[in-house]
C-alpha cells in the first residue's frame, strides 16, 4: 500500500488566540473555536474569508455540528453549553452547568452529550436543550467523547476509557488505558485507538475484552487528537507534529510530509470527507489545510 502524503495547501488566520476545536460544517466548510471565544465558519473549497458567527467572553474548547437541526453546539472554559442557530447566526440558548470546562461534545438522534471537567457526562434533550440525565463517570475530567453506533466511548484524566450504551445511558465497560489523561480516541472496525498525556498511542481489540494489541511512543508529548482518513490514522501532538500511521500502528514514511506546519502544539485534526483534505489547528493561532498528493 502506498503511503499517504500531504502537502500544505493554505494557512488560515483570523483567530486571536489558540485554536482548540474544529468540526465539519455545511457544504464544503468547517467550524473552528478557540481561546479568543470566537466561533468561525470557513466556507467553500477555498476556506477563505472566515466568517465570525458568534463569540463568547471566555475560551471555547469544542464544537459540534447538527446538520438536521442546522445548529452548532459549543462548550468551553466556564461550563456553558452554547446552542447557535446557523440560519440566524445567533446564540439561541446558553446553559451553565457547574464552573469547570466542557471538553468534548457529540450527539445521538435524540440527545446532545457533553463531557465536563468534574467527570460528569451530561445528556441534553435535542428538542428543548435541557438536561435529561447525568452520569458521574469519574472524579476527574472527561477529556474526549467518541460516538460508535449504538455506543460511545469516553476518555478521562484518570487514565480510563469508558464504554456506554448511548440509548440506555448505562456504562457497559471501563478499563485503565494510560498512565495519565486520555485525550484522544478513534475507532476502525473492531479496534479502538487511544492517545494520552503519556505520549503513548495504544490499540485495543474490542472483541477480545479490550486487550491491548500494541503501545507506541507516538509523540514527544501529549497526543491531543486522532482521526482516520480512509485506512490511515492521523495523530496530532503537543510536540507540534502531525503523524500518519498504518492501522497496525506502524509509522508511515509520510511522517515528514507536513512541511510548513505549526510551530506550537497541534490541538486538533479533522478530515473533510467532501474535499478529502486534512485540517489542523494549533496554539499558534492558525489553521492549516493539507491536501493529499496521491
Amino acid at each position: 500500500m502506498n503511503d499517504l502524503i500531504f502537502k500544505h495547501k493554505t494557512t488560515l488566520n483570523g483567530h486571536l488566540g489558540a485554536v482548540y476545536g474544529m468540526c465539519e460544517g455545511p457544504g464544503h466548510g468547517f467550524f473552528s473555536v478557540g481561546g479568543d471565544g470566537y466561533v468561525v465558519f470557513w466556507p467553500n473549497e477555498l476556506h477563505e474569508n472566515g466568517k465570525l458567527i458568534a463569540r463568547s467572553n471566555k475560551a471555547l474548547y469544542c464544537c459540534h455540528y447538527l446538520p438536521l437541526q442546522n445548529l452548532l453546539v459549543c462548550g468551553g472554559l466556564e461550563g456553558i453549553l452554547y446552542i447557535i442557530d446557523l440560519k440566524q447566526n445567533k446564540i439561541i440558548s446558553t446553559t451553565q452547568i457547574g464552573v469547570l470546562p466542557i471538553y468534548s461534545i457529540i450527539s445521538t438522534a435524540t440527545h446532545i452529550l457533553s463531557a465536563h471537567g468534574d467527570g460528569i457526562l451530561y445528556f441534553w434533550k435535542l428538542d428543548s436543550y435541557s438536561v435529561e440525565n447525568k452520569i458521574q463517570l469519574t472524579r476527574q475530567a472527561i477529556r474526549t467523547l467518541l460516538p460508535d453506533g449504538d455506543f460511545l466511548y469516553a476518555g478521562a484524566s484518570d487514565g480510563f476509557i469508558y464504554q456506554l450504551n448511548a440509548d440506555s445511558q448505562i456504562v457497559l465497560h471501563f478499563f485503565p488505558a494510560h498512565e495519565m489523561s486520555v485525550f484522544a480516541l478513534a475507532k476502525s472496525g473492531q479496534f479502538l485507538y487511544s492517545g494520552g498525556r503519556d505520549a503513548q498511542m495504544k490499540i485495543w481489540d474490542t472483541q477480545q475484552d479490550y486487550l491491548c494489541q500494541t503501545s507506541i511512543n507516538a509523540h514527544m508529548g501529549t497526543i491531543n487528537s486522532l482521526c482516520f482518513m480512509d485506512d490511515w490514522l492521523v495523530s496530532a501532538g503537543r510536540d507540534k507534529t502531525i503523524r500518519i500511521w498504518n492501522k497496525d500502528g506502524q509509522l508511515a514514511e509520510s511522517k515528514n510530509s507536513f512541511a510548513k506546519g505549526h510551530f506550537h502544539s497541534v490541538n486538533k485534526v479533522i478530515m473533510l470527507p467532501k474535499t478529502r483534505e486534512l485540517v489542523s489547528c494549533s496554539d499558534d493561532k492558525t489553521i492549516i489545510l493539507w491536501e493529499p498528493v496521491n
